[in-house]
């Protein structure tokens, strides 16, 4: 990441100025954003970006908070609402997704859903590493059917850790026996999660 000087000029719309401040450039593009300025009580007319979010000065722009305006499906499911984190999102924390994805390798929603797993499981964006996603063992399965992404989820995993049992349940199946996918996705050693968005549907599955 590198520093730069942001030069005054306005904004699209009503025209809120950049001040000149050092400034962090994100690695992604975390997709665009609403908010709201408190200290004039009103709504910011037009989208924010996360580099404008980065680059807001509260002190002379006036206090706003600001939320994922949905554009960016992986944002959104971080700050859904059954997430331990608000809907509102700040600079810290867009910086600290920026850090984690740019870990992992790539925006993918996948990794997006990685992040999501975490938080819910108790880690805060600081605290969230590449390392801890390893360990976390979460695996992202997305799709546009919930029986069918539950069955691949079973069945890949099955095969993960016991893939002498489980080929010997493909090759040699025993009458009035077959493997129950959703039971097996809710054993004491897996826990799963089921989300569905707007455009699509998540399976997160985490082996405990």
């Amino acid at each position: 990441m590198q520093t730069i000087k942001i030069p005054i000029n306005k904004l699209p719309g009503d025209g809120y100025p950049f001040y000149p401040k050092k400034t962090t450039i994100l690695a992604h593009h975390l997709g665009n954003f609403e908010g709201y300025n408190l200290t004039k009580s009103q709504a910011i007319p037009f989208p924010i970006t996360g580099q404008e979010i980065i680059d807001w000065n509260h002190d002379l722009q006036g206090e706003a908070e600001f939320w994922p305006s949905g554009d960016n499906a992986g944002l959104e499911l971080i700050f859904r609402g059954n997430s331990k984190l608000m809907s509102n999102c700040n600079s810290h924390q867009l910086l600290e997704i920026d850090r984690i994805l740019l870990e992992l390798g790539d925006d993918s929603l996948s990794n997006y859903a990685k992040i999501y797993a975490a938080v819910n499981n108790g880690y805060t964006l600081q605290n969230i590493t590449s390392n801890v996603i390893e360990r976390e063992n979460t695996f992202v399965f997305i799709g546009d059917c919930f029986y069918e992404m539950v069955r691949d989820a079973a069945w890949e995993l099955f095969e993960m850790v016991n893939y002498e049992l489980c080929n010997l349940v493909i090759k040699h199946p025993i009458d009035g026996l077959q493997f129950d996918c959703k039971r097996f996705l809710n054993s004491p050693s897996i826990s799963s999660q089921e989300i569905s968005t707007t455009h699509f549907k998540i399976l997160i599955v985490t082996l405990n």
